[in-house]
């Protein structure tokens, strides 16, 4: 749910940016965020995977664990 990116020419060279997913809602469409420094913008999925214009190469990837819906245990109350 959300990438940090390193933008520069080496180790020694450039600076960090992060990229969230944002989804408000369940249904909503995906959209991701770009944080550098104290600019925020709208980005895409492909500018996080380090497809932009600059150079950037995601360093550090966060996840979130999402729980599987068993309609059948629904039907079941637990005891």
């Amino acid at each position: 749910i959300a990438v940090i990116a390193h933008v520069g020419t080496s180790i020694h060279h450039g600076h960090y940016v992060a990229y969230a997913r944002a989804r408000p809602q369940p249904h909503d469409p995906e959209m991701w965020c770009k944080f550098d420094d104290e600019h925020v913008e709208i980005s895409s999925l492909e500018s996080c995977q380090g497809r932009g214009r600059r150079l950037e190469t995601p360093y550090l990837l966060l996840y979130s664990k999402e729980e599987q819906v068993d309609d059948k245990a629904d039907a079941v109350p637990p005891r």
